[in-house]
């Protein structure tokens, strides 16, 4: 109802208060197709940035909201990078997030390592497999 009458920061803060992850993932996934997730994100304090940030923090290593988490963390950095010190709160929970991409990312490359192993072993077995009789 909100996003139907362009009260897009409030129909963000709807969502975030739910706690389902679902409807937040599809509010920011309606307000970016309606190119309007800067708007809805743009002029928080403190106290409305956070549970944004929080959000982001817990779901941007689930894939099913990684790329819409991934861009919304962007937007949200983008956005604020002029408060980055100014408090501890969200400092923190930018840390965190920065900790949080960093273990995805190490952990996607001991999968791309894993991957190419099991590509080994496989050609290999393939190639020295005895011909079968004809």
């Amino acid at each position: 109802r909100m996003l139907r009458s362009f009260s897009y920061g409030a129909a963000l803060d709807e969502a975030l208060a739910t706690g389902q992850p679902e409807v937040v993932a599809s509010v920011l996934h309606e307000l970016a197709l309606r190119d309007s997730m800067s708007i809805a994100i743009s002029g928080r304090d403190e106290e409305g940035l956070l549970p944004l940030l929080k959000f982001v923090c817990k779901h941007i290593t689930n894939q099913a909201y990684a790329a819409l988490m991934t861009d919304t963390a962007h937007l949200v950095l983008e956005l604020y990078t002029v408060i980055i010190g100014r408090s501890e709160a969200v400092d923190e929970l930018l840390w965190k997030l920065r900790e949080r991409v960093q273990e995805q990312l190490e952990l996607d490359a001991d999968l791309v390592r894993l991957q190419g192993s099991l590509e080994l072993i496989l050609a290999a077995s393939v190639h020295t497999r005895p011909m079968a009789a004809a």
